[in-house]
């Protein structure tokens, strides 16, 4: 039976037949949990991103600390979704979850399941029955609950994956052994129109493993965070999702992995790569880039000059400060912000362009700033200056000093 273009079984609720859902093989497929024939009720306010839908079942999964069970009811239609969801705190508590987590995968999506094999391992090692997953592609955000429960039957390892698109249903998976989610992907618990769609670059995603502690204000963002590694996973593609994943994650450790990778390319790869990286955006769809300068990511934003320096000269500029469909220029944007920890990282990634690429910038910018901004970036702006010419005084003395040393002095 197909429901939403789902190619799973449906658990009917009101199926007076009961001897299907009782069937511990048919819940071992991943199942939407839905009464037949019902719709799922589509949002339709411009406000609520499906971030903020994602957000919002992780926050009420981790306000269950015993089952994780959400009601789903408050997702069910706009009076509820607008009473329930924060937008505010969603927003805050998105960018927490991405700089603050310590168990954070990437992977390509068919390590879904193994994934996941990994993580009720980890909770039956710490003695954990809930937790609350964040996934996100380059362009959608998903969530899921892991709940390992006591039967007398056994341990019974239960995914319920929300994806925003349906609101207020899951697709459940639950079996008596997690080793056989080991071979699952994570296209079978979405639509195949929701993957299409959001997988649209290449087939990888962040999974977050979401904790209360990281979204306090006094949590700090840890250095040189790494990747969670997964066993016998498969390599991760050379792409735009991919950087995307790892600037909005804030993962410079990863960034400056991938330089190591394009390094290795033949020049004509290399091309290939950074002008994939410069393809068009549509209108809502922000880069990873634009995300590390709204949240402030500035280990990935400083490691993102390791790709930068790779880059043709002639791309460099566009890379660094390409606007999107909607004109919005990520870096010009941070430059005006008026945060002297931000402009100053947006002048460290500006010494790989052309000085007359930065005075185009800056220029025109500091003209339409209030004062004290104004300031901030002048002063930014010498100091900049200062270090080149510096630079430049040292790249001469070398020179010089090279130059002696091969010209044999006259008798």
């Amino acid at each position: 039976m197909h429901i939403d273009h789902y190619s799973l079984p449906v658990y009917d609720k009101n199926n007076g037949d009961n001897t299907l859902k009782e069937t511990e093989l048919f819940k071992e497929v991943p199942y939407l949990s839905a009464r037949l024939g019902e719709q799922a009720y589509e949002y339709s306010g411009g406000d609520i991103s499906n971030y903020h839908l994602s957000i919002q079942y992780i926050m009420d999964v981790l306000a269950d600390q015993a089952k994780g069970k959400v009601d789903l009811s408050h997702f069910s239609s706009e009076e509820t979704l607008s009473s329930h969801v924060s937008l505010e705190k969603n927003e805050h508590n998105y960018h927490c979850f991405n700089q603050h987590a310590s168990t954070v995968y990437h992977i390509n999506n068919n390590d879904f399941g193994r994934t996941l094999v990994d993580l009720f391992e980890q909770m039956n090692n710490s003695g954990e029955k809930v937790r609350a997953l964040k996934i996100d592609s380059s362009q959608h955000s998903m969530a899921a609950r892991l709940y390992i429960k006591d039967t007398e039957q056994g341990q019974r390892f239960v995914v319920n994956f929300y994806d925003p698109n349906i609101t207020d249903k899951t697709v459940r998976c639950e079996v008596d052994d997690a080793l056989k989610l080991n071979d699952y992907s994570l296209r079978n618990f979405i639509s195949n129109q929701t993957y299409l769609s959001s997988y649209v670059d290449a087939e990888i995603s962040s999974i977050i493993v979401c904790d209360q502690a990281d979204i306090h204000d006094q949590h700090k963002v840890k250095e040189n965070r790494a990747l969670t590694p997964l066993s016998q996973s498969s390599p991760l593609p050379l792409s735009a999702a991919r950087l995307d994943l790892l600037l909005t994650d804030n993962f410079a450790v990863g960034i400056q992995t991938m330089a190591e990778e394009v390094k290795n390319l033949s020049e004509s790869e290399r091309k290939v790569f950074f002008n994939q990286l410069l393809q068009p955006r549509a209108e809502n769809d922000l880069s990873g880039l634009q995300c590390a300068f709204n949240y402030q990511c500035f280990d990935a934003l400083e490691a993102y000059s390791a790709l930068l320096v790779l880059a043709p000269p002639e791309q460099r500029t566009d890379l660094l400060t390409g606007k999107s469909e909607n004109g919005w220029s990520s870096l010009a944007q941070a430059i005006s912000s008026g945060n002297s920890d931000m402009v100053s990282v947006c002048f460290y990634l500006l010494q790989w362009l052309p000085l007359d690429e930065v005075d185009k910038l800056v220029f025109p910018l500091a003209e339409s700033l209030p004062l004290d901004d104004m300031c901030t970036l002048w002063e930014q702006y010498a100091d900049f200056m200062q270090q080149q010419s510096n630079s430049l005084v040292k790249d001469a003395e070398i020179y010089a000093q090279q130059s002696a040393a091969v010209t044999p002095a006259s008798a």
